[in-house]
């Protein structure tokens, strides 16, 4: 039974099976069947026509089917439509000079430039958004913020005061110089050396105060952050759908709840506050610097655009780095859940070397993208230090050559 016996019961003829000769042990081959002829196949409908994609019409059957006539010789073409060629810039003017026609390497490196600019400006979006974030987060805090902020104020106010014990002693203790201050001027050389030597250790010992105050507020508020992101993503998961949870590894959630969450500490006291206190430092030094020498000071801001694109442009590399030594840590963490969680199935079936040789590898994974986080950080600490110097030795030179004329004196340099 089959398509191929359907038009042999249907044709006029005698009685089913009447005068059919016995079928030998071999079926004659699909072509010589599909090529017979079936006369009573035109009055079939075309619903029980058997369907003969590519092949010649049937006998009688006309252009009634879906291929019939010259059309069904013809090759089936594929439905997807050919490209048209591109336009040569030879031969189109029209298309010459155009983005099309550019060559490869000049395509590439658009795309290349394009790309840099779109993570740029994520970049800048996400930590815009972030700054947001931790700001929303310290509004249950603020008073305790308000505090450790003053205290991040008087220390930049104590850096800034670090200097002039020592201008004192080189200017007006070993220059004689008479200092200008009211009520000191009167001061002989010793008092003065005493009194600057005095001032020089009440600084440190003040800004050793506040430096332990101030890293105890900051670290009650990270503290007090962590804990409620912890609550907030607790909560969070418990109320996630089982499918969540049936494909995502436990381990990995884990290290997300206990050991990520830390980041928003750290975030409040290596960024925040270190931020507010080195902004406080540039502008008390931009300042004192300017009433001192305007040329210096430009010297000294020539580096900035430097840093600044040293900063963004390592920091993609950075961000990239930390991000997969994050994966791999957590992949280890998943991999410890799970065999300690299943220890009994590895046990029962033995096989804690292949286990313990996952560990291994994924701790070994783990060490190697920490490292090259790390090593990545150093160069990045050397290369930032390197430019720091570059400016500083600048405004030295300068400054040198200001004192030699006279302008300045080596306190103020100093």
């Amino acid at each position: 039974m089959g398509p191929r016996d359907l038009p042999r019961r249907l044709v006029e003829g005698p009685a089913h099976g009447g005068g059919r000769e016995p079928r030998g042990l071999e079926a004659p081959p699909q072509r010589a069947l599909r090529g017979a002829a079936h006369p009573g196949l035109a009055a079939l409908s075309p619903r029980l026509r058997p369907r003969r994609r590519g092949r010649a019409p049937l006998p009688g059957a006309g252009g009634h089917g879906r291929r019939g006539g010259a059309r069904s010789r013809q090759p089936r073409r594929h439905r997807r439509r050919e490209r048209p060629p591109r336009a040569d810039p030879e031969r189109c003017p029209r298309h010459r000079g155009g983005a099309h026609c550019a060559p490869p390497a000049r395509r590439g490196a658009r795309r290349a430039a394009g790309a840099r600019r779109l993570s740029t400006g994520l970049l800048m979006g996400s930590t815009v958004r972030l700054v947001r974030k931790i700001l929303g987060r310290l509004v249950p805090y603020r008073w305790l913020c308000a505090s450790a902020l003053v205290q991040v104020l008087l220390i930049g106010v104590f850096e800034l005061a670090k200097p002039w014990p020592l201008k004192v002693i080189v200017d007006d203790v070993l220059g004689g110089r008479p200092l200008g201050w009211p009520g000191l001027g009167t001061l002989g050389g010793p008092a003065l050396l005493a009194l600057a030597c005095l001032a020089l250790v009440a600084i440190y010992a003040l800004l050793g105060v506040l430096s332990v105050t101030s890293n105890y507020a900051t670290i009650k508020v990270g503290q007090q952050m962590v804990n409620d992101f912890r609550s907030e993503l607790y909560a969070h998961l418990q109320r996630l759908s089982l499918a969540f949870h049936s494909r995502r590894q436990v381990g990995d959630l884990l290290y997300r709840l206990t050991a990520d969450t830390f980041a928003i500490q750290t975030l409040t006291m290596n960024g925040f506050f270190p931020v507010v206190t080195s902004v406080v430092l540039l502008v008390g030094m931009l300042a004192v610097m300017l009433r001192l020498d305007w040329v210096l000071t430009l010297i000294a801001l020539a580096i900035v655009p430097l840093l600044f694109l040293a900063i963004a442009g390592l920091s993609r590399r950075m961000t990239a780095l930390a991000t997969d030594a994050r994966t791999k840590e957590s992949a280890l963490w998943a991999i410890a859940q799970r065999t300690m969680s299943a220890i009994r199935v590895i046990q029962a079936f033995t096989t804690e070397e292949d286990e313990h040789r996952r560990f291994v590898a994924s701790s070994s994974a783990s060490l190697a993208a920490n490292l090259r986080l790390y090593t990545f950080q150093t160069v990045y600490s050397a290369f930032v230090n390197v430019l720091v110097a570059a400016g500083t030795a600048a405004v030295l030179w300068f400054g040198a050559m200001h004192v030699l004329a006279g302008k300045l004196t080596v306190g103020e340099i100093l």
